[in-house]
């Protein structure tokens, strides 16, 4: 049976500037942007996610962290929270809800924050616990503690708090700001479904066998960067938009963040990155057509530190050389809009514009050629997909895979397990479009 829920677009705005100049200027729409960041690794071992059997952790390798960046007007009559948390997943339990019941419970340090407005996102690290458990249909329970350790409705409990703090502490932290977008290439990240002849399709299938015919859709190999300075030109934080999720060290026994390690290495404490996953529900970090084994020796750690430490180069080459703050936009626009839809499971949709970029949330892991479908169909000069965003729904789990028709079709791994149906995932698609093309009179 049908359920009927609400598509929220929430505090859909536009910011951007000519000079620090004209920023000195206090107006009703100038910007404000904040930022911070909290460590979100778990104390004791957990269960790993991201396999079909179980992994407990045997250590941390490296810090998970949580980054958030809170924006508004002057007056906070636009204003919005995005957070992005090196975990597999964010959308389960209503793990929303519980981080918007902890800022309430302290709003007098988050004064003027619309509690709707926050939305986080997933890096997709396979080396993080879960936020739920739950039993599969073979009876096997995801995400129970390890002996001596903590399961993930513990860790849950655990990191609410913190995710809570971080997002007051940016709201708090908001200062006179002006942004610059930079669209590249990380030269990473490539299509994982394999088509053959015979019309089957494989995730990781070989692509050297007879009947291969090549993967199912392009490569997405983008990187999409909104650089935020303060009045003084000083770089506060970068928006990484990336078409692959984070999951270099899947196989791995210890607690990792995956890609950020190195970003974050790479960087230091001198701005903060915040990470959104694109459109990759059929994408990841491995060349099919040349064996990863062979080019990094068989180290997941090296191939993973290869990546990283290669884009953080990209970040910080166009903060040095100035591109950034040649590319600071002219004026500020400032829009909102709420629809409702429906569809057989409660989704939240975010959408924001800054300036000459749109980001747009989705809970699914969506396939490419719908996001091509959105970035085509978007009137911004360019529009980041944050895949794997929070939402109300009280699952132990995410909604899963957003296939196109085309991988329904081939019934292949994230073609026949997905959740919601292909007209469920054409209408979010759709609902976005038209969201950001509402923004544009």
């Amino acid at each position: 049976m049908k359920k009927l829920f609400t598509v929220f677009i929430l505090s859909i705005f536009i910011f951007s500037a000519a000079s620090c100049s004209i920023y000195r200027e206090d107006t009703e729409n100038s910007l404000y942007a904040g930022w911070a960041s909290s460590d979100i690794t778990p104390p004791l071992a957990v269960e790993l996610a991201g396999a079909n059997y179980t992994r407990n952790s045997e250590g941390v390798e490296s810090t998970l962290f949580v980054t958030a960046l809170a924006l508004s007007n002057a007056n906070q009559t636009e204003q919005h929270v995005i957070a992005s948390l090196d975990l597999i997943e964010v959308d389960c339990a209503g793990f929303i809800n519980e981080v918007r019941n902890y800022i309430s419970e302290n709003k007098d340090r988050a004064e003027g924050l619309n509690l709707q407005n926050i939305v986080l996102f997933a890096t997709h690290t396979h080396c993080g616990p879960r936020l739920a458990e739950w039993e599969t249909p073979s009876g096997y329970v995801m995400g129970k503690a390890p002996e001596g350790g903590m399961g993930a409705t513990e860790y849950r409990k655990y990191i609410t708090p913190i995710v809570g703090e971080t997002i007051i502490s940016a709201w708090q932290n908001r200062e006179r700001s002006y942004l610059s977008s930079i669209q590249t290439k990380s030269g990473f990240g490539w299509n994982r479904i394999s088509v053959y002849e015979d019309g089957s399709q494989v995730m990781y299938g070989s692509t050297s066998v007879p009947g291969y015919v090549g993967p199912l859709s392009v490569n997405d190999q983008n990187l999409n960067l909104i650089y935020i300075y303060n009045l003084n030109k000083e770089l506060k934080g970068v928006v990484m938009g990336i078409g692959f999720p984070f999951q270099t060290c899947e196989s791995l026994m210890q607690i990792n963040a995956d890609i950020m390690q190195p970003i974050r290495e790479k960087i230091g404490g001198d701005f903060h990155v915040l990470p959104l996953i694109s459109a990759a529900g059929d994408q990841s970090p491995y060349d099919l057509e040349s064996s990863w084994q062979d080019k990094y020796g068989g180290s997941r750690i090296l191939m993973r530190d290869t990546y990283g430490r290669t884009i953080a180069r990209m970040i910080l080459k166009y903060a040095e050389n100035g591109e950034a703050l040649k590319a600071i936009q002219q004026k500020t626009i400032l829009s909102s809009s709420v629809t409702t839809a429906n569809t057989y499971y409660p989704v939240e949709l975010h959408a924001l514009r800054l300036g000459n970029t749109a980001i747009v949330s989705n809970p699914l892991e969506l396939y490419i050629d719908w996001g091509i479908k959105i970035k085509t169909e978007s009137p911004a000069d360019l529009t980041i997909i944050g895949q794997l965003s929070s939402n109300t729904s009280s699952q132990h789990h995410g909604l899963g895979y957003g296939p196109t028709k085309k991988a329904l079709d081939g019934a292949g791994y994230g073609g026949n397990n997905n959740i919601l149906s292909l007209e469920d995932i054409n209408l979010l698609v759709d609902t976005s479009i038209d969201l950001v093309k509402g923004l544009y009179p």
